[in-house]
Order: structure tokens, then sequence, then C-alpha cells
């Protein structure tokens, strides 16, 4: 169940709105793979597939590319959106493993958004009961949902085995009211 604060932001964010919009994207680049190949040989059917040679915004594509990416997430406990990942595409570390061998590339990427409030006075810390150290002067804060990131050794261990980079990127949007 996601978690949710009381948020207004006309036009963007509803009351009971989710405190974070997280999906991963898995990516394999390669000039000889074949995603349709991939694709029919896994079973599990890609956000986005493309052959090297193809045109995008005026540009030719120099590698083919078989993307997936999760449902969006809006759990803090991201723990669960690993396990969707592992059990989608887990039980298919040997195919890409064949791809690894034939001179493609994996990448995990883990991104989205935090949804935060700025906290500008004293006032605004004391309703949320935030604590300061004693005689420490007031500084201005963002107020977000702490998510810690921490792979599971299991998909640790399946990254390293497929020689699989990891990236974030995680951007903070400010809210009037969490």
């Amino acid at each position: 169940m996601s978690e949710t604060r009381s948020v207004t932001v006309p036009g963007e964010i509803s009351a009971n709105s989710p405190l974070v919009d997280l999906h991963l994207w898995f990516f394999v680049r390669g000039v000889a793979l074949d995603p349709d190949a991939l694709t029919d040989a896994i079973g599990v059917e890609p956000s986005q597939s493309f052959r090297a040679g193809s045109v995008r915004a005026g540009r030719t594509r120099a590698e083919a590319g078989w993307d997936w990416m999760s449902e969006p997430w809006t759990s803090a406990d991201i723990e669960g959106l690993f396990a969707v990942a592992l059990d989608t595409l887990g039980p298919h570390e040997d195919r890409f493993a064949e791809c690894v061998q034939n001179g493609c590339t994996i990448s995990l990427s883990l991104g989205g958004v935090y949804y935060a409030q700025l906290i500008e006075t004293e006032e605004e810390a004391d309703a949320l009961k935030v604590v300061f150290e004693p005689d420490a002067p007031f500084r201005r804060f963002i107020d977000a949902e702490r998510i810690g990131i921490v792979l599971p050794s299991r998909l640790m261990l399946m990254l390293g085995r497929l020689n699989a980079t990891f990236t974030t990127h995680i951007d903070v949007e400010l809210v009037d009211e969490r």
C-alpha cells in the first residue's frame, strides 16, 4: 500500500498524493543486439526497443536497444520495486548474459521524484515537531520522505554477473504542503 500525506498543489498533486514517484529502467544496448529476438526468447515485452541504424530525432542510432521500465512505484518502501524487477527479469539472467557475451552492455537505473516542502520558519518546523540542537540557529530545510536505497543482495549479484551498472536520478519537487 502506498504511503500518503495531504498535498495541495493546484493542477499537479491532489490530497493524499504519493510522497514519491519512482521507476526502475533496465537497459540492454549493443550493436549486434536483435531486440525482437530478445523479446521472443524471454517473453517480456519491452517498454521500448529499437534497432541499430534506426533514426530518432534526426540522429542515427549506433546501437540497438531493449528497455524495460517498471510501473510507477509510489511507496517509500522500495524493496518491493526491486522485487518486481527481480521477478520480471531475474528468470532471464542467462539470456541477458548471452547478450553481454555478444558485446552488449546492461544498466539498471532508479529514477523519479521525491515530493518535498521547503520549511522556511521555526513555526513551520515546530508544527512538524522537528527538534534542533539546543541554541542552534534555525536554518531552512527541505522536509521530504527519506528513502534508503539498498539493493537486495540477489539483485546486486545478478547485476555483478552481468557486469551491469546501477545509476540513480531522483529529483526533488517542491510542493506547497505535504
